[in-house]
């Protein structure tokens, strides 16, 4: 099975909630990014673990995301795999 959120808001006190959040202060300013990905269209090429290694400065080899691949599903030829993080 997958797991996965993503957490949309409409109107403008939702859009207020989020964009006060981006923030740590109003006299940082710091900007904080995330991923949205949806794991029933993952092909396991490991695309996300790679951006995310790159974009948070991770050292070769070390990771914070881990995606898992299922035991195979079916019969060759007809096999299939699942992939969750």
């Amino acid at each position: 099975a997958s797991s996965g959120a993503l957490i949309l808001t409409t109107g403008v006190a939702g859009t207020s909630v989020v964009s006060a959040s981006l923030y740590a202060s109003d006299s940082e300013q710091t900007k904080r990014f995330g991923m949205v990905h949806d794991e029933n269209a993952c092909i396991g090429c490991t695309a996300c673990t790679e951006a995310c290694r790159e974009v948070n400065k991770v050292p070769e080899g070390v990771t914070r995301l881990k995606i898992h691949r299922s035991e195979p599903i079916g019969e060759f030829p007809d096999v299939e795999y699942q992939f969750t993080r």
